[in-house]
């Protein structure tokens, strides 16, 4: 069976956020959080405080504002005076229920969260039915308490004493809904709102909660209708509303079913942040990072998103040559950045100047400057990664020393290097390579000769080539063919 969902925390992962705009959404909560929030302390709050903060919960303007707290004062005063009302709190319970049904609820609507829309049309989800009923049910002198499961919220009233309480279900979306588990009349109409009751022995599926924070579940509510359109900009000011109001919490309730709030709010400005990053705005990121500093410092995440906006930032720099503009920017975050991160950025920096001064040795002297860069760069160069820097310049300065000496000076030149700095294949390979020109060279020195009948020329060419490569075997060869000549 399909299952309607009323209270969904809908957590958003970085990759699903598109392209933000670089205009910030507002991060201070609004001020009358820090008025309400303070009731955070008190186990019972005043109707009058549950019908102000769910209004503002709601997100009605100042000036909307009198207009629907008058509609509700007018009719909580009706209640109070209707000469029906019952003394004992079951029935009084009972009646307060079948008398916002019949006065405000029209039509269950699972995402119709607010306060303000059941005044001005009569629909309602069991977050928004909860806290009108919660209001009434304060304004008639009764104990009442928030509940919520996974997907759904009501009300629990305690009819009893505080020494012998009767606790009492109130499934808010049904007229029908007062104490549940004895109503056959609830369970023949309450699939119409897709949810299966959570009786009250179930406590691992149900947790209570104060009346604020059932209040604050308009807002979460209103964060999932929010981020549902795929709007995450415009959930970030209801996060901030939802973290203040609930900042001076008393108790606050300790289940995995209830939001973090903290981590709500946090976890929206660091997406929005990740998705200024993700969309090439470096600086806007970090920008959003020191913004939101100011009002929420201490968080790991905000010099995490200054750490990859700088790194990314040099990296795309680099990339395109802009090294000057890429070392100023990465003073300008330095201050923000950890040793260890700020040797990590000037690495990729230091490499990738490197490689592109690689490619652009056009003479032994850029070489050399190259080798002394290189070595200038011991300090954030890892040991494999100078190793090959340093070998790429002493190959290109044997082939500067070969084209202008030959091969013998860029031989010895690269032994030289292999006994400074060790061997490796690399300078194996270039050190083979001269040497096979070496050889050329003085093989065909000795066939020059030799073709011209200078055969005493040619011998000692030879001989003096097997001083370098004894073991040679085309300059063996050679002395073998000048031998047989001189043996005739």
């Amino acid at each position: 069976m399909f299952i309607k969902r009323c209270f969904v925390i809908f957590f958003v992962s970085v990759a699903t956020l598109s392209a933000q705009a670089t205009k910030f959404p507002q991060i201070e909560p609004e001020p009358w959080t820090q008025h309400y929030a303070p009731l955070g302390k008190q186990a019972t709050l005043s109707w009058q405080d549950v019908v102000a903060a769910s209004l503002y919960a709601s997100g009605v303007n100042e000036s909307a504002y009198v207009r629907f707290e008058q509609t509700i004062r007018d009719a909580v005063t009706e209640l109070r005076q209707d000469p029906d009302l019952p003394s004992d709190q079951r029935s009084r319970g009972n009646y307060i229920l079948t008398y916002i049904h019949k006065k405000f609820f029209k039509k269950y609507v699972s995402g119709q969260t607010r306060i303000d829309v059941i005044v001005q049309s009569g629909t309602y989800n069991c977050v928004s039915s909860a806290v009108f009923y919660m209001i009434f049910a304060l304004a008639a002198g009764m104990d009442v308490q928030g509940v919520m499961t996974h997907d759904h919220a009501f009300i629990t009233i305690n009819a009893g004493t505080a020494s012998q309480p009767d606790l009492i279900d109130v499934e808010t979306t049904n007229s029908y809904g007062f104490d549940p588990g004895n109503r056959r009349e609830f369970y023949d109409s309450f699939g119409k709102t897709g949810f299966v009751y959570t009786p009250a022995t179930n406590y691992r599926d149900r947790t209570n909660i104060s009346q604020l924070e059932l209040v604050s579940l308009i807002l979460t509510n209103r964060m999932a209708e929010i981020e549902r359109k795929r709007d995450f900009t415009n959930s970030i000011p209801v996060a901030a509303n939802f973290a203040a109001l609930l900042s001076q919490r008393a108790k606050p309730v300790n289940s995995p079913i209830f939001p973090d709030p903290q981590k709500t709010l946090t976890d929206r400005l660091n997406n929005f942040g990740l998705t200024l990053l993700n969309s090439g705005k470096e600086a806007d990121a970090i920008s959003w990072a020191h913004q939101t500093q100011a009002f929420y410092p201490d968080n790991q995440w905000q010099h995490d998103l200054i750490y990859k906006a700088t790194y990314n930032y040099v990296v795309k720099s680099a990339q395109k040559n802009q090294f000057n503009p890429a070392r100023l920017f990465l003073t300008a975050q330095s201050p923000d950045l950890t040793p260890d991160e700020l040797t990590k950025i000037e690495t990729v920096l230091v490499e990738s100047e490197l490689v592109r001064k690689s490619t652009q040795l056009k003479t032994l002297r850029d070489t050399e400057n190259f080798l002394q860069d290189v070595e200038s760069a011991q300090s954030v160069l890892s040991a494999a990664r100078l190793s090959e820097m340093r070998t790429l310049g002493l190959l290109k300065k044997a082939e500067f020393i070969s084209s202008g000496q030959g091969s013998l000076e860029a031989i010895a030149f690269l032994e030289s290097a292999i006994a400074q700095y060790g061997r490796n294949a690399n300078l194996d390979k270039g050190l083979q390579m001269f040497q096979t020109n070496r050889v050329a060279e003085l093989h065909n020195s000795f066939a020059g000769q030799y073709n011209s009948g200078d055969f005493n020329s040619a011998r000692i060419t030879i001989l003096n080539a097997l001083q370098e490569f004894p073991d040679n075997r085309q300059l063996r060869q050679d002395k073998a063919i000048i031998d047989r000549i001189q043996n005739q």
